[in-house]
């Protein structure tokens, strides 16, 4: 007679079978979500060293003779209910560099080793704002090739100034005949509509400062991924921020800063925003930094790029990766020393 299982030890085998299953799963769970972690931070890691790799060579090869814009510009947080939680930044910076340059999607191919090289958040079409969430913003890098090249066609016709032909020329070609020493010479009127295009910000040299137009929430390089349109832009997909600050030597600290004062109230260093007369939280205080202004600071090409920039630029950006996996995204540092 062959023995069987008692009801006692069937039970036993079931629940252990049970909890088998129960820590397999547990374990395949745990398993998939470290790989989605993995895979998540070596996505945002290859973002980052792309992009500290570029902007080394750029700003390592910075022209001391050529003209630099940098703006900082502002951006509201809003919760739910309308109510300022924060600030982000928008910064954006143009200035000439040495390089070995080429051109992505002219035909044919235009290289050189000067160009005129801009950095900014990008929309995701003509005139639209950067994107709410921070996850669908793209950082732009927009270069344009020095050449002499007379078989070559630019819209272009510095004696007789056209914005709109400028425009064109700025948002589809890579390449620029102007020199810098003829680019220098240009006529402020000029050249302030030329960096009010490049920069999408209202340059104006005679008001004393660089303003935003519209409301506090600026537009960039415009990239539309949909359509093929302006790719030879798109520098890093996810970057939702991107900040520029330069090192005070007299100070020994990075300038500009938005932060919360002891009060609680949202103040910048140096003045750089000024205050608006807005005073949304009814304590009698002007506490609400003005979006409307973008302070900057406009090289001329002289010898005074060490007063106006310091010895180091320090970029700050945050990146997500395409998946979520990371919902706040991981903010990162770089530091670039000019001297």
């Amino acid at each position: 007679m062959k023995k069987a299982f008692t009801i006692f030890e069937l039970i036993v085998a079931m629940a252990l079978m049970v909890i088998l299953l129960a820590g397999s799963g547990l374990v395949f769970r745990m398993s998939a979500e470290v790989h989605r972690k993995a895979a998540a931070t070596a996505e945002i890691s290859r973002k980052l060293l792309a992009m500290v790799q570029q902007l080394d060579q750029d700003f390592e090869h910075i022209r001391h003779d050529g003209e630099i814009l940098m703006v900082w510009v502002l951006g509201e947080i809003e919760d739910s209910g309308g109510t300022t939680i924060g600030y982000e930044r928008f910064d954006r910076v143009m200035f000439f560099a040495n390089g070995d340059f080429h051109s992505y999607k002219d035909t044919p191919s235009v290289r050189g080793n000067i160009a005129r090289i801009s950095y900014m958040i990008a929309s995701p079409d003509e005139f639209s704002p950067i994107p709410s969430n921070p996850r669908d913003r793209v950082l732009a890098r927009v270069q344009h090739i020095y050449t002499a090249d007379a078989s070559l066609n630019t819209d272009t016709d510095f004696t007789s100034f056209d914005v709109d032909a400028f425009y064109l020329d700025e948002r589809d070609l890579e390449y620029d005949k102007t020199a810098i020493a003829e680019w220098k010479n240009l006529d402020n009127d000029i050249k302030e509509d030329m960096l009010t295009v490049i920069m999408d910000l209202l340059v104006d040299f005679d008001g004393g400062g660089i303003g935003v137009s519209g409301s506090g929430k600026p537009v960039g390089a415009e990239i539309d991924v949909s359509q093929n349109y302006g790719l030879h832009k798109l520098f890093c997909e996810g970057v939702g921020e991107f900040k520029i600050q330069l090192w005070h030597d007299q100070d020994q600290r990075w300038y500009p800063e938005v932060y919360k004062d002891i009060d609680g109230n949202w103040v910048a260093s140096d003045n750089a925003w000024l205050p608006d007369v807005a005073d949304k939280d009814g304590d009698g205080d002007s506490d609400e930094l003005n979006t409307l202004i973008s302070p900057g600071r406009f090289y001329i090409g002289d010898d005074t790029f060490s007063d106006l920039f310091g010895r180091a630029f320090k970029f700050t950006f945050t990146l997500y990766d395409s998946n979520g996996v990371f919902p706040e995204g991981k903010t990162f540092t770089h530091i670039v020393y000019l001297d």
